[in-house]
Parts: structure tokens; C-alpha cells; sequence
């Protein structure tokens, strides 16, 4: 996920990283999570943004690009917040 890359196959290993990144006591925790619908070339997305502890605002932190096939997610291609504004997505929440 952009900054980083990082490439995850299967539901279970998916799973375990959102996790991780939702559990307060994880060292792979940096914040409370929000997220907005949206959609990017016809497809649905969303719009995740992140509130750091001791923060009050909620910033964007990544969009989500879902492909669907045969009714479930496919994959995941995840974008940078510098791509929010073209979006028309708010810069904060």
C-alpha cells in the first residue's frame, strides 16, 4: 500500500493485517480509522482516513480501489491521499 509496497494474497493474511492495524494494544496501530464511499473508473472504492493518537482531526491516510468478480473482492489496489482532491474527497474529517 502506497507509500510502502506491499503485496497480501488471501482473505485470512488480509484479515490479520486490518487486524493488527485496528487493535489499540498492535504495534501496527497508529490510529482510529473513518472512511467514506467513493468510486474510481466505474469501480468502488473507499477513502480511509486516520486520526493519530492526540490528534483531533481525522487526515487522509489512503483510497481503496476495489475490482469485483462474481460479486466478491478481487483486489485491492490502494492510492496515496495526494490523490483525494481528484476525487473531490475532503482533506480532512
Amino acid at each position: 500500500m502506497p507509500p510502502d509496497p506491499l503485496w497480501i494474497v488471501g482473505r485470512d493474511v488480509f484479515v490479520a493485517v486490518l487486524v493488527a492495524q485496528f487493535d489499540p494494544a498492535s504495534p501496527a496501530y497508529f490510529g482510529t480509522w473513518r472512511a467514506l464511499p467513493a468510486h474510481a473508473n466505474g469501480q468502488p472504492a473507499i477513502a480511509g482516513y486516520v486520526r493519530r493518537p492526540g490528534e483531533a482531526i481525522y487526515r487522509p491516510q489512503v483510497l481503496n480501489v476495489f475490482r469485483i468478480d462474481e460479486g466478491m473482492i478481487a483486489e485491492i489496489t490502494a492510492f496515496s491521499p495526494e490523490v483525494f482532491a481528484s476525487f473531490n474527497l475532503p482533506d480532512s474529517l
